[in-house]
């Protein structure tokens, strides 16, 4: 589609990051409520699927975030049902990587702004969150080969 305002675009991508601002705080907010509870653990990967789509929508639908995105995405809802080791793993690992993408998009996207806007604003808000999930990731992950390490 060619939009005829490049404006339309920049409130697009300003509305689409807010919603994946919403999105991951809104998992950060629901986790500790849940706990680690059969229904905590799904609806903790419901927000966790829906913080995939949000961020693939700001960072757009172009070949690189598809051939990340869609991996990520599949490999999550297995490891949703599924308990075998590598598959959580690899889950973990897709996780991380995705969110590190979209990390350096927003980034990227945000340091190239000659002024300091709502969107540029929100696009931090978001890169510094993503980080610590990119983080929390690779935690899991030190965790899981070395259990007990990090406590």
């Amino acid at each position: 589609m060619i939009r005829s305002d490049p404006g339309e675009e920049e409130a697009e991508r300003a509305v689409r990051f807010s919603v994946l601002l919403v999105c991951m705080l809104v998992g950060l907010m629901l986790a500790p409520l849940f706990g680690e509870s059969d229904n905590g653990f799904t609806i903790a990967r419901i927000v966790g699927v829906l913080i995939l789509v949000a961020a693939l929508s700001v960072v757009g639908v172009h070949r690189l975030a598809i051939v990340l995105f869609v991996p990520t995405l599949v490999v999550q809802l297995v490891a949703h049902r599924s308990n075998v080791p590598i598959v959580v793993v690899t889950s973990v690992i897709l996780r991380a990587l995705f969110l590190a993408y979209v990390t350096g998009v927003i980034v990227w996207h945000v340091l190239r702004k000659p002024q300091i806007t709502v969107d540029a604003i929100a696009g931090a808000a978001c890169a510094y969150v993503l980080l610590g999930l990119v983080w929390a990731n690779l935690y899991v992950l030190v965790e899981r080969a070395r259990p007990g390490c990090c406590s």
